[in-house]
């Protein structure tokens, strides 16, 4: 898997088609029809529990230190559903949220991958907490906005009151 970090490029995953020593031998595969921007949130991981891995990926939306708005208003975070054959169903999990970093963990310990992120300087301080919720019990891990997507992963953000005090 590849994606650009700071910067626009293509998100890529590889497959080795004969010996891993030859360049000849890897074949890139794109994930998107458009070049990601700033891709700073890259894992891999079984989301659905069905034994396959599925990729986790998403953009900046703020990178400007000195800019008050989003650099990138539209930054899209994915979730692509793998099959084990090396087809990729993509989802659009978020679109103008921003992600630095983002990690794929089971933070509710209910068995299924979560999310945890938090953005470089867009809307911070905060953490944002995406509970997985279709394949262990529904959990309940604070106050904040949800979202209905296919696995009904839902946004918990944890905002301080001040810069720097958790």
């Amino acid at each position: 898997m590849i994606a650009p970090g700071d910067g626009s490029g293509p998100l890529r995953w590889y497959e080795c088609t004969g010996d891993p020593l030859k360049e000849a031998d890897w074949k890139g595969h794109d994930l998107l029809d458009r070049d990601m921007i700033h891709g700073h949130s890259l894992d891999v991981g079984d989301v659905d529990g069905d034994g396959h891995l599925d990729i986790f990926a998403a953009e900046m939306a703020k990178w400007t230190e000195s800019r008050p708005d989003s650099d990138n208003p539209k930054a899209e975070a994915w979730i692509f559903y793998g099959d084990g054959q090396g087809n990729f169903r993509k989802t659009v999990l978020a679109t103008g949220h921003g992600f630095h970093e983002g990690k794929l963990a089971d933070l509710d310990g209910d068995g299924d991958l979560d999310i945890l992120n938090k953005p470089y300087n867009w809307d911070a301080p905060r953490i944002d907490v995406w509970l997985n919720n279709g394949t262990g019990p529904r959990k309940h891990a604070g106050t904040g906005a949800s979202f209905k997507g296919p696995l009904g992963l839902q946004l918990y953000s944890l905002r301080c009151l001040e810069r720097g005090s958790w």
